[in-house]
């Protein structure tokens, strides 16, 4: 497998996770400045008339999620077989399972998620419509399952982020660049930390998982099979192989002079 395609696959997929969050976040910031600019505009006139109307704002939103979804699949994507790619590449296996092995994990807590979600909201309609007036059991009904949803989540997110972290520490071991056993232990901190703003530090991750991509570089070859050994040791010919004493000059079985090696 070409180590040229698995790095610049992972220095795209490295980038798309490091710009899509601020695209995101100037992308809703902008529109959110907009839709209270024009609420704020109209209630000043009296009028609930605008340039910007809830379709406009609705339309704008649900386009850029569905945009940065994309985008964020296709990095995805690319991530994984750039892992794939090193993982053959340095006959390691785990480089790719590991994230395989989280994104599994990932999509199967996500459908549990759904259904309890579903399950939950329908709950709650039918007590809703059954019961002569609001009642605490409707919104405990919501709030139960999203609390299990929270805290099922944590668990859920280490153990991707140890995947990750597993996968970040191979490449940077047989490839010999840190940045990627830093990025790996950025992903488990974030990962852990989901909640309460981990998300930040699992961004910046990201950062230095490009850095890693970008410094990857083949193993340099080695220029020949032998090499001598320190002085007043056993001399090998360079030749041939064969070991001869420190202070010999020619080689014992092919006869080739020791010094010119």
């Amino acid at each position: 497998m070409s180590l040229e395609s698995a790095k610049r696959l992972g220095f795209i997929s490295s980038i798309i996770s490091i710009i899509m969050p601020i695209v995101y976040g100037i992308s809703f910031g902008v529109i959110y400045v907009l839709i209270f600019s024009s609420v704020f505009a109209s209630v000043s006139q009296g009028s609930l008339d605008s340039f910007f109307s809830p379709q406009i704002f609705s339309t704008a939103l649900i386009s850029i999620s569905i945009v940065g979804f994309i985008i964020g699949l296709a990095g995805y994507v690319m991530f994984l077989v750039a892992m794939y790619r090193l993982s053959k590449y340095y006959s390691e296996p785990s480089i790719f399972n590991n994230p395989l092995k989280a994104l599994i994990i990932s999509t199967v807590w996500a459908v549990v998620v759904c259904v309890v979600i579903y399950f939950s909201i329908s709950a709650s309609l039918n007590a809703q419509i059954n019961a002569p007036s609001p009642s605490p059991t409707i919104f405990m009904q919501l709030i139960i399952p999203l609390i299990v949803i929270i805290i099922g989540s944590i668990p859920v997110s280490i153990i991707c982020g140890f995947l990750y972290k597993w996968t970040f520490d191979k490449v940077g071991e047989h490839s010999g660049v840190e940045n990627f056993k830093t990025a790996g232990l950025l992903y488990l901190i974030g990962s852990a930390l989901s909640l309460i703003g981990g998300g930040v530090i699992a961004w910046i991750s990201w950062i230095f998982a490009a850095m890693g991509f970008n410094k990857l570089t083949s193993t340099p070859a080695k220029t020949g099979y032998f090499s001598t050994t320190p002085s007043g040791a056993n001399t090998l010919c360079s030749y041939c192989g064969a070991e001869n004493k420190s202070d010999a000059k020619y080689c014992i079985r092919c006869g080739n002079s020791l010094n010119s090696a």
